[in-house]
C-alpha cells in the first residue's frame, strides 16, 4: 500500500509567457467535481513560494495544472482557470492560497449570436457551441446525444455559450461539465465507461455507505485514473455492483500522514 513517502505533487501556474513548475514544497489540495453543470473547482495551498514566484502568480497566473499521485504513478487532476490569490503568513510559513474554477473564463465569458437552421441534428448545435470555446476548452466525451433530431423550425442562439448549452441540457436530458478544461455532454442514465474497481484490496478505506434510489459514497486512496461520468466497479462485503461517478471530490496533503484521498458518490443506472 503507497504512504506518505511515496506521494508525488507537481503544480504548473501558466502565465501569458512561461509555465512554472512547482515540485517538492508542501502542498494542500481540495478538488470538487460533478458531473452537473456546476462548474468543477479547486483551493491549492502552498507552503513557501520565492517572494517572486508568490508575486508572479498573484499579478500573472492565468491558470493551474495540478498533477497528483505517487512516485511512479502521477496524472492530472485538476485544471483551471485562477480565480483569486493571496497569501498568509502563519509562524515560520508563508502559505499562498489559489482558487480556480475549471474553465471559468471559456465558459462565462463566451458569447453566441447566430441562428442554426431547421432540422440541424443536436450534435451539430453541440459542437458548434463547443467549438466556440476553443482554444481554451475542448471537445471532450459526447455520449448519447448522437442521432437526436432538432427543432423542426430555426435555433436562435444569443447569450452565453453556457445559457445556451443550460436551454439545451433541459430540452434533451443530458448534463454538462467541464473537467480539466474537456467539455463533456452525456445524457441522464448513461456513462462514459468502466475505469477502476474499488475494493479493500485497491485502496478502498472505511465501508462504503449505502444510500437511498441506488446511491452510494465510498473513500478511496487517491486514484488520479477517477473521472465524473465514469463506472467504477464496487466490490466490498455486502456490495458488488457498477455505479456512475456522479460527485468526485480529491483531497491531499504532501505532508499528512492521512489526507491522500478520493471521496465519491455514485449512482447504480
Amino acid at each position: 500500500m503507497s504512504d506518505k513517502f511515496e506521494r508525488k505533487v507537481k503544480l504548473d501556474i501558466v502565465t501569458a509567457d512561461a509555465t512554472m513548475s512547482i515540485d517538492g514544497l508542501r502542498v494542500i489540495f481540495s478538488i470538487k467535481k460533478t458531473r452537473t453543470r456546476e462548474q468543477n473547482k479547486s483551493e491549492i495551498k502552498v507552503y513557501n513560494l520565492s517572494e517572486t514566484t508568490r508575486s508572479t502568480i498573484k499579478e500573472e497566473g492565468r491558470h493551474v495544472k495540478l498533477y497528483a499521485g505517487y512516485k511512479n504513478d502521477i496524472g492530472l487532476i485538476f485544471r483551471g482557470d485562477i480565480r483569486e490569490v493571496f497569501h498568509l503568513k502563519q509562524g515560520a510559513d508563508i502559505i499562498t492560497t489559489i482558487t480556480c474554477g475549471d474553465g471559468d473564463n471559456a465558459i462565462i465569458n463566451t458569447f453566441v449570436n447566430k441562428t442554426i437552421k431547421r432540422g440541424t441534428p443536436l450534435i451539430d448545435k453541440l459542437n458548434y457551441l463547443v467549438g466556440l470555446l476553443a482554444p481554451d476548452v475542448q471537445k471532450g466525451k459526447f455520449v448519447g446525444v448522437d442521432g437526436l433530431e432538432g427543432n423542426q423550425t430555426a435555433t436562435t442562439f444569443t447569450g452565453t455559450v453556457r445559457d445556451e448549452l443550460d436551454r439545451l441540457a433541459e430540452k434533451y436530458d443530458f448534463e454538462y461539465t467541464i473537467e480539466n478544461h474537456k467539455l463533456n455532454i452525456v445524457r441522464n442514465k448513461q456513462n462514459t465507461g468502466l475505469s477502476e474497481v474499488i475494493s479493500p484490496e485497491t485502496g478502498m478505506i472505511e465501508a462504503p455507505i449505502a444510500r437511498e434510489n441506488n446511491k452510494v459514497e465510498v473513500k478511496c486512496l487517491l486514484n488520479n485514473n477517477l473521472k465524473c461520468n465514469d463506472l467504477f466497479r464496487l466490490e466490498s462485503k455486502f456490495i458488488k455492483r457498477d455505479y456512475r461517478i456522479d460527485r468526485l471530490t480529491f483531497e491531499g496533503d504532501t505532508h499528512s500522514s492521512s489526507t491522500w484521498l478520493n471521496k465519491i458518490e455514485g449512482i447504480a443506472l
